[in-house]
């Protein structure tokens, strides 16, 4: 299924951008040209679906009609073609997706990328082949049982201090501490209390 949407300035709701689109590209943030960034970054953006196709040729047919007649109207628009030349369907051959997956291996992601990903991607559902196959994935192993005795033996060991013996999570309670405060200081040689082993 196609479609054909339509991009608006977050402030004051303006068209700014017409496209003809896919899955989950109408809030796609990559393959943008340099314009459309500059709206974005100064505006925000709203997406709103205009169209639904069964072919992608009308889909074409109608980005092109769609930028034609907002232009015509005086509407200043990011696309940078008259619309109708879609690529959708091309592959790749493994040559070109190897040297795409050498160029990306390695690059830093930093935190502003890392957020303009979540957000592209916020308020996208899953489809039902994307939710089984979150759901087909190993879950990640526990504990073993010999971690799990070392834990259980760790958490009832009792730890004297002036005649008073107690459990380290006791000893946290008594003090108004997290248990691993006290864990920390018996590590460091301190009693639970805090005060150093003479």
């Amino acid at each position: 299924m196609f479609y054909t949407y339509m991009h608006c300035r977050a402030d004051d709701g303006k068209p700014f951008y017409i496209g003809k689109g896919k899955g989950r590209r109408a809030w796609s943030v990559f393959s943008r040209n340099s314009h459309w960034r500059s709206v974005v970054a100064k505006h925000g953006r709203t997406v709103v679906l205009l169209s639904r196709w069964e072919k992608e040729q009308d889909a074409l047919d109608h980005e092109r009609m769609l930028i034609a007649s907002f232009r015509s109207m005086g509407i200043s628009l990011a696309n940078f073609s008259s619309g109708g030349a879609g690529n959708s369907g091309v592959k790749h051959s493994e040559e070109t997706k190897r040297r795409m997956a050498d160029r990306a291996r390695g690059r830093p992601c930093t935190a502003e990328t890392r957020r303009k990903i979540s957000e592209a991607k916020r308020g996208v559902p899953l489809s039902p082949a994307g939710r089984a196959a979150c759901a087909s994935r190993p879950k990640p192993p526990g504990p073993s049982k010999e971690t799990q005795e070392k834990i259980r033996i760790s958490s009832t060991r009792l730890f004297e201090e002036d005649g008073v013996r107690a459990t380290r999570k006791e000893w946290a309670k008594k003090l108004g501490v997290d248990p691993s405060t006290v864990y920390l200081r018996i590590r460091q040689g301190r009693l639970p209390s805090g005060a150093y082993r003479q």
